[in-house]
Parts: structure tokens; C-alpha cells; sequence
């Protein structure tokens, strides 16, 4: 008989087999043109997998970026436990950008424009990567940081970050000399640099 922990672990490497499944699919012909059938058969698993994992093709898609935040939080390099907090999660934003999740976030947010039934998911799925985030800057933080300073930060973290992914640019803030044109696009590790230089310097 497995153990809990390899239980969990079959369990979360079919719900990423699923999404992947389903995210794919979802690029290659479009959400409104894949059915649950088509994902299952392309990840080998039954519908009733499926259903104990997903409620509907929408979830299913949505979660590859929930996937993608997972594995970037298990693969995270170790650094000394006296690093500071905010160095930390730089380096952590760093590596999820090196693991292309800028990347499945802006394609997820193009598959929503074309299928809108897919935005509700996407936002739930936002949802839960910033408790994730709150939940990882909790283990690393010192027993003595309060639950306020934690929610304050992770706010903070996830609100500049998301501002990428919505199309508004972190080099130019109040304050700032505007600039003459629309600058172009920023590498992503740049963005997420500049980003927290902003909130190291604070507003």
C-alpha cells in the first residue's frame, strides 16, 4: 500500500499531466474547440480522473499556471536562512520568470480574450497563487513577522508583478520622467528587477 506522501505526489503529477494536457490542446486548436474527451486522450487518463480533479476544461486550463507556480516553489535554490526576505523573493520571482511562468500567464490571458468563459478560472487561479505566495513568504519569514507585515508584502509583491502581465510598465511611476515613446518590451528578469529595486526604495 503507497504511503500519504506518494499518494500526494501521484495525485499532483495527474493534475499536471491533465492541465498540461488541456493547456496544450487549448493553444493548439482553441478552448471552444477541445472537449474533455480530447484531454483525457491526450493525457491517458479516464473522465472520471478527470472529474476528480477538474470541474470543466476551463479549470483544467487555467491550472497549468497553478502547476507552473508549484514546481517553480519546489525547484527554488536553497539560500542561507539570514538572506532577507525581500532578496528572497527576488530571487524566487526570478526563477518562476527563468521557468516561463510570465509566459503561460500572457498566453492564458490571450486564450481568455478569445474565450471568455475561461477569465472566471483565471482569476481564481490569480487567487491562489497569491496564497501561495503568502503561504511561502510565511515559511520563510521569522517567527516574530507579523501576519499583517506578511499580507502587506505579499500584496505588494503580487500587485507590482501582476502589473506586468497586465501591459503596464514598473520602470516608469509617478514621479518619473515620462518617456518620449512607448519603451520597448523588457526582457522579463529585467522587469522583475526593476520591480523590486521599486519596492526596496519604497514608494
Amino acid at each position: 500500500m503507497s504511503t500519504p506522501g506518494l499518494r500526494e505526489a501521484k495525485r499532483q503529477a495527474t493534475s499536471h499531466a491533465l492541465a498540461w494536457a488541456a493547456f496544450d490542446l487549448a493553444r493548439e486548436h482553441g478552448v471552444d474547440a477541445i472537449t474533455i474527451d480530447d484531454i483525457v486522450e491526450r493525457a491517458g487518463y479516464s473522465r472520471r480522473t478527470f472529474a476528480n480533479h477538474y470541474s470543466c476544461k476551463e479549470q483544467a486550463i487555467a491550472a497549468v499556471a497553478l502547476e507552473q507556480v508549484r514546481g517553480g516553489l519546489e525547484s527554488m535554490p536553497d539560500l542561507p536562512d539570514d538572506v532577507p526576505l525581500l532578496q528572497w523573493l527576488a530571487t524566487l520571482a526570478r526563477h518562476q520568470v527563468s521557468r516561463g511562468l510570465f509566459a503561460r500567464m500572457r498566453e492564458l490571458k490571450e486564450l481568455c480574450r478569445t474565450s471568455p468563459s475561461l477569465q472566471p478560472y483565471l482569476s481564481d487561479v490569480q487567487r491562489e497563487i497569491r496564497l501561495m505566495g503568502q503561504a511561502a513568504i510565511a515559511g520563510r519569514s521569522a517567527d516574530d513577522v507579523s501576519g499583517f507585515y506578511i499580507r502587506m508584502l505579499t500584496g505588494a509583491v503580487y500587485g507590482a508583478l501582476m502589473s506586468v502581465l497586465e501591459g503596464s510598465s514598473p520602470l516608469h511611476l509617478p514621479g518619473d520622467q515620462a518617456p518620449a515613446a512607448e519603451p520597448p518590451a523588457e526582457p522579463d528578469a529585467a522587469v522583475v528587477d526593476a520591480v523590486f529595486a521599486r519596492l526596496r526604495e519604497g514608494f
